[in-house]
């Protein structure tokens, strides 16, 4: 998947969110079992294929979010070695909706990259 992302190959725009698009910017939580890619609709399909993904009721391990604004997938960052990946302050939105984990993951992510006046 990395390689997908990092090369463009998806025809579109996408990027890693949530606790995917965490464990590159800073790391916190191991055995995330499910990874969170934002991406364009002319992403979608180029992923599903690449990916083999198959819709599922649940217990899903890929979940492809396609935001209603487009055009956050430009705000993706670049990091060496790595795909890309929403920005920190998205990030950290995202994981503040989520469960314990999820806020302790993003209090982290807000103590290493972002500070609040």
């Amino acid at each position: 998947m990395r390689n997908l992302l990092v090369h463009g190959q998806v025809g579109g725009r996408a990027m890693l969110a949530g606790l995917s698009a965490a464990n590159w910017l800073a790391p916190f939580m191991r055995g995330v079992s499910t990874t969170s890619i934002y991406a364009d609709r002319e992403a979608m399909p180029r992923l599903v294929d690449a990916l083999k993904l198959k819709p599922i009721s649940s217990g899903a391990n890929v979940e492809i979010i396609v935001p209603d604004d487009p055009a956050i997938l430009m705000e993706r960052i670049q990091l060496p070695d790595a795909p890309p990946v929403a920005p920190p302050v998205l990030t950290y939105l995202d994981l503040s909706l989520l469960n314990d984990r999820g806020r302790e993951a993003a209090d982290h992510l807000r103590e290493k990259l972002l500070k609040w006046r």
